[in-house]
């Protein structure tokens, strides 16, 4: 894997976490390696019906959050909590692209591929840049001021996600379509 080049901004960059997914493994698991390639965090999905919750597990073993699906309206909400149980709730909206609203915390989340990016007030915090295949994707997460990192990396897994579900919805929707298409035919 290639390593980011660091910029230089107010006196340089915070942290950099590169968080990698597998896309062949029974359920999706992301590792969370520091600016030194070390493991820091790994995350896992556990699926179940109309539900997802993903555990973040430090390198001692210890669940620092973990990110529980809610379908409260049209689109769903992920919640955050983290290990001293402060809870921040992720709805999407869609403008010209999607944009994920972070509460208590007041983050807004620009998705657009292959890059994402962390406001706060207009203020970027945090870029993301994204690299995927067919069986990685690869997220490099450079901040320029002091955030959690575990809100960071817990963020950045649940935009994943409903990137992927919507993206999901949006291929069945063609499928019903081209049948319904050719019935004409």
């Amino acid at each position: 894997m290639k390593r980011t080049q660091k910029f230089t901004i107010k006196g340089g960059l915070i942290m950099i976490l590169y968080i990698d997914q597998n896309h062949n493994t029974l359920g999706k698991v992301f590792n969370i390696r520091d600016e030194d390639k070390k493991n820091k965090y790994y995350a896992k999905v556990n699926r179940i019906p109309f539900a997802s919750k993903i555990k973040i597990i430090n390198s001692t073993n210890n669940t620092v959050a973990t990110i529980q699906k809610r379908i409260i309206a049209l689109f769903p909400k992920y919640v955050i909590t983290l290990h001293d149980n402060k809870e921040y709730t992720i709805s999407l909206e869609f403008n010209f692209s999607p944009k994920f609203f972070v509460s208590t915390v007041n983050w807004v989340v620009d998705y657009n591929s292959p890059n994402i990016n962390i406001s706060v007030l207009k203020n970027s915090i945090a870029n993301v840049k994204i690299n995927s295949t067919e069986k990685y994707s690869h997220y490099v997460l450079e901040t320029k001021v002091d955030i959690s990192e575990v809100l960071a990396v817990a963020t950045i897994i649940a935009v994943d996600l409903i990137i992927a579900e919507e993206n999901k919805k949006g291929e069945k929707a063609m499928k019903k379509n081209e049948r319904e298409f050719f019935k004409f035919y």
